[in-house]
Order: structure tokens, then C-alpha cells, then sequence
């Protein structure tokens, strides 16, 4: 009643010169009790930050957090703090909070969990997921598959017919439904039922950054058409084809990385993410450096028929397009669907 202003507090700092020096003069106040940090392990220290909000020109305005992981480094740099104490300390975290990724790689190495990342396959592909849990999260390919035959029940997901995916899931599941209405709307009426799964997928899964995976999948087994298990993909996407941004890309991208080397099955193994997405990615050192190596790739799209042209290998359009195939196949499961009806309204009369 006294105060009568509202206020918000803004969780990010431009993470820029100013930011740079400010955090390097905390560092060095007296009460820190720190020895000297070089600019360049300051620097790090921002990344991270960066890191944590996902935003390359932003870092976490929790600078208190960033001054823990200053302590933490200045653990092994006693005398003078540089790059790469800063950098074990990172990693001394993630090895502290990365359990069930350790576990998962584990039993993907021994086979436990069916992941391919070499060759092509119909109505196969790489998604990438977010698993977290209370203090941590990290990025890992899931497998979905998809199934198709005469009908009309259009797009079914397996995880939303038993209750296992949340309202956003399966909003993205309908979205794909229009894609896929709108998109051969002028080639054959669409009488053909889409089963999609996420395979070894047991608990309630969420949100829509699986779309263009999916759909990839559906038009896959729709046409007969192989796609590339040596790269993952995430993104959601619109009704028109639009690629739109997702969260957690970094992690998301860097689970792959790890997951592909696990395998050790593809000699070029990447993913494809939205272009929107560019920003958000904030890679650590290892990753970067097989960027730049050529062993690990990062395509950005902003439309569907990109990234089926990435995964296919085919232009979209023309006679012997990806759509075409598609279109030839719609028209095929319409036939038999007519035929069906026939054959049982004539058994009914």
C-alpha cells in the first residue's frame, strides 16, 4: 500500500567489455580472499555463464554462481588462475552431475539402447531429447519410428494414445497433422494412418521439439524414402513447413556429439537444428574443435523441405522429388482405401 510499484528483474546481463571487467573486479576484491584470475580465464567464466542462459551475447546475472566457480578453479590455480583451471572446474562439475548420462552411455555402448548412427532406413530417425532430473539435464538421441497403411485416422502417436506425453506433445502431433493435409492437399484425398513412436521411451515425454523429427519420419515411410541415421535433429515446426526454435539446444547438440562417439559408427556424424537456433548455441571447447575439424557437423534450416533434402539426399520437387514420392504413395493408399470401402459395402448389401 505504500510501494505501489511493480517491478521486474531482469535475469541476463549483456555479456560484453563492461560485463568482462565487472566480473574481474569482484574477483579481485580483498574479501574473495582469490588470486589473481587472467582475462582469459574471466572470459571463460562468462562463457559459462553463457552457457547457462543460452544466449551468446548474454550471460547469467546470478553472478554470485559465477564467483562459486571462481573459488572452485582457484582450487588448482593457486598462484595465479588461468583458462584452463577454470575449465577443470567446469568439468569437474559436469562429471559430479552426470550420472544418468554416464549411465545411459553405458548401456548404449553394450547395446542396451538401439540407437543407430550410420547407414539410412525408412521411417527411422534421430530425435534429440532433454532428460532431467533435479539438479541436471542432458541431451540424448531417441529413436522415433513410423508405420503407415490405408485408412483415415491420419497421425496416431503412441505415446498420446497412452496417456505418456503432455498437452504441448500433442499439440505438436496435431500440427503435424495439418502439415501433412495442407501440404498434399491437391494430390489424393489423405486416407493413410501414420504410427509414431518413440522407441525404449517409458515415461510421460513433453513439448514440441521433436515436430520435425517426427514428420520426417511420417513422410519417410509415407514415400519409401531412406533417411540418414548419422544426423539427429530437433526443432518443432508450423503448419506452413517453418522450422521454429527449441530450448536446451546446446545440451541437445553436445548429447549427440557424445552419443555418436559412443557408437563410434559414423565417421561424420552431426545434427540439424533451427536456424533461430544459432544464437542459443554455446559449445564447449571439444565440440567446437570437431566442428572446426569437419568430424562433427552443424546444419541449420529454416523450412521442412531442407532438412528432407538433408536426409534424403533428393530435391523436394520435381518428377522423382521427395514430395513426389510422397504424393505417388498417397495416391496408392487411397486407391486400396476405395477399394476397401467397396468391397465391404458390397458385403454389407
Amino acid at each position: 500500500e505504500i510501494f505501489r510499484f511493480r517491478v521486474e528483474f531482469d535475469p541476463l546481463i549483456p555479456a560484453g567489455e563492461e560485463t568482462l571487467l565487472m566480473l574481474a573486479g569482484l574477483l579481485a576484491r580483498p574479501e574473495e580472499g582469490l588470486p589473481p584470475f587472467t582475462l582469459a580465464a574471466v572470459g571463460r567464466l562468462l562463457d559459462e555463464g553463457k552457457r547457462w542462459v543460452e544466449r551468446a551475447d548474454r550471460t547469467d546475472a546470478r553472478v554470485a554462481e559465477l564467483v562459486a566457480l571462481a573459488h572452485e578453479a582457484a582450487i588448482q590455480g593457486r598462484e595465479v588462475v588461468e583458462l584452463q583451471h577454470v575449465e577443470a572446474a567446469t568439468m569437474a562439475r559436469v562429471q559430479r552431475d552426470g550420472l544418468l548420462e554416464r549411465y545411459f552411455l553405458e548401456e548404449l555402448h553394450a547395446g542396451s539402447w538401439w540407437i543407430e548412427t550410420s547407414g539410412r532406413q525408412v521411417g527411422q530417425v534421430n530425435a534429440l531429447v532433454l532428460v532431467e532430473d533435479t539438479h541436471a539435464a542432458f541431451g540424448r538421441p531417441v529413436r522415433i519410428t513410423a508405420r503407415v497403411s490405408s485408412g483415415r485416422e491420419g497421425v496416431i502417436s503412441i505415446e498420446r494414445e497412452t496417456n505418456l506425453a503432455g498437452a504441448a506433445f500433442s499439440k505438436a502431433v496435431l500440427t503435424l497433422s495439418g502439415y501433412l493435409r495442407g501440404q498434399y492437399a491437391d494430390c489424393a484425398p489423405f486416407a493413410a494412418n501414420i504410427s509414431l513412436v518413440f522407441e525404449q521411451q517409458y515415461e510421460e515425454i513433453d513439448g514440441d521439439s521433436a515436430g520435425l523429427a517426427e514428420l520426417l519420419a511420417a513422410l519417410s515411410a509415407l514415400g519409401g524414402l531412406a533417411l540418414r541415421q548419422d544426423l539427429a535433429l530437433t526443432g518443432a515446426v508450423d503448419q506452413h513447413g517453418r522450422v521454429l526454435p527449441v530450448g536446451g539446444i546446446t545440451t541437445k547438440v553436445e548429447g549427440f556429439y557424445r552419443a555418436a562417439r559412443t557408437q563410434g559408427e559414423s565417421k561424420e556424424p552431426g545434427v540439424i537444428i533451427p536456424v533461430a537456433n544459432v544464437r542459443n548455441l554455446i559449445l564447449r571447447p571439444e565440440v567446437r574443435q570437431a566442428v572446426a575439424d569437419g568430424t562433427f557437423r552443424i546444419y541449420t534450416v529454416e523450412q521442412v523441405d531442407e532438412a528432407f533434402e538433408l536426409m534424403t539426399g533428393l530435391k523436394v520437387d520435381g518428377y522423382r522429388g521427395a514430395h513426389a514420392r510422397v504424393c505417388e504413395a498417397l495416391k496408392h493408399l487411397a486407391h486400396l482405401e476405395e477399394g476397401g470401402r467397396g468391397e465391404a459395402e458390397g458385403r454389407s448389401s
